[in-house]
């Protein structure tokens, strides 16, 4: 099957190979041919009776980043498709199962390509009417880019490339990032550049994070300031901070200057919410990396009013969270334990005020249509079982 031609070089196609389902995951694997190389793409399909009309391409980070988000980028993948949206999980040439050598002068604009390439096929092949591409890191930077670099932000055909963003800490200014990697070869006692590199990478090519950077491609990457990238940008944007990272606030506030709808969050602090009618609390520094998640085995019963509490002990592990249902301790299970830094929000003038708490709303979550919340208390002491 393929998919409309991007370019006259960016042909697109895919060829699905049937693999036994894993872990309940329901991805099936397949070929994106950008400008010759077959790049991996994993599929997420939903129920065509709960199809949303929406399709999302993750865009992953690159070097350690990616191998350490695998696991949850999938998973991620997995519960999108189950809310009803078409899914793509992109390998850009030359990085993870794709094919290329990484360290070849055009890496940048193949892995923009890619991004490029993947929301065509989605349109194509998923029959969604809509993308939002969503990216971590650096591939929160490739996903605002591949909108941008199409000058007038549409595919051929007059499609647009993306109707929505979603950026996880997107490197905002690439020449700060580059210099980071250098740092962290330094720390590791690598400031000669590492290893050899492998045969053919072009001379001045440098490893940072795992990843061979040829020469056009650092430049190209250092002249990277998407608080000032030109071209076109979806509506929507929503950009989501790590606690430990700088914010992206010069990114936010750019782009709403430009009429795009911004929604700017960060990522720790603590929530309850309803998961398939089942209570789920979480303790997060940044979700899912450094953070709790219990899930009750019990679903509650639709329709009628619960009482819900949950108690804390403060270990920063998940045998330290008590959840109770009805005046009844429920039984969980711990789909998280990693807690390793504080989940508080820390104020400071680049980062603009604290969120505090809200009630029946949370960035990406609509787990509770229709709810009611009658009476909320906070105690700063952990509560037995007998005072719950």
């Amino acid at each position: 099957m393929t998919a409309p031609t991007l370019a006259a070089e960016e042909a697109t196609s895919r060829v699905a190979v049937a693999l036994p389902d894993v872990e309940g995951d329901r991805g099936t694997p397949g070929w994106l041919r950008v400008r010759g190389i077959p790049c991996l793409a994993w599929w997420h399909r939903p129920d065509p009776d709960a199809a949303t009309g929406w399709g999302v391409v993750l865009c992953p980070p690159v070097g350690f980043e990616h191998q350490g988000m695998h696991r949850a980028l999938r998973v991620l993948a997995r519960r999108a498709a189950a809310q009803g949206h078409a899914v793509l999980r992109l390998d850009y040439p030359g990085t993870g199962d794709s094919a290329g050598e990484d360290g070849g002068p055009d890496d940048w604009s193949g892995w923009v390509a890619s991004v490029r390439a993947a929301a065509a096929a989605l349109r194509a092949e998923a029959g969604v009417a809509r993308v939002c591409l969503a990216g971590v890191q650096l591939g929160g930077t490739l996903a605002a880019l591949a909108c941008a670099e199409d000058g007038a932000g549409a595919a051929e055909g007059g499609a647009p490339v993306a109707d929505a963003l979603a950026l996880v800490a997107p490197v905002a200014q690439g020449r700060a990032w580059l210099r980071e990697r250098r740092a962290l070869l330094g720390t590791m006692g690598r400031t000669d550049g590492g290893e050899a590199l492998p045969a053919g990478v072009p001379s001045g090519a440098e490893e940072a994070g795992g990843v061979v950077f040829a020469e056009g491609t650092r430049a190209a990457l250092g002249a990277v300031q998407l608080a000032a990238l030109a071209g076109a940008l979806p509506p929507r944007v929503l950009l989501l901070d790590r606690d430990d990272r700088p914010p992206s606030e010069a990114v936010s506030r750019a782009w709403g200057a430009r009429g795009v709808a911004v929604t700017h969050r960060r990522l720790a602090g603590y929530d309850l919410l309803l998961r398939d009618n089942r209570l789920n609390f979480r303790l997060s520094h940044s979700f899912p990396h450094d953070a709790v998640s219990i899930l009750s085995k019990e679903r509650l019963e639709p329709g009628r009013w619960h009482h819900v509490a949950v108690s804390y002990d403060g270990s920063s592990r998940a045998e330290g969270v008590t959840v109770y249902l009805d005046n009844r301790r429920l039984m969980t299970e711990v789909e998280y334990d990693d807690l390793k830094r504080n989940i508080r929000q820390r104020y400071s003038i680049h980062k603009g005020p604290l969120m505090g708490l809200s009630f029946g709303e949370k960035v990406l979550d609509k787990s509770m249509p229709g709810g009611e919340v009658d009476e909320f208390l906070l105690f700063n002491d952990m509560l037995t079982t007998r005072e719950v």
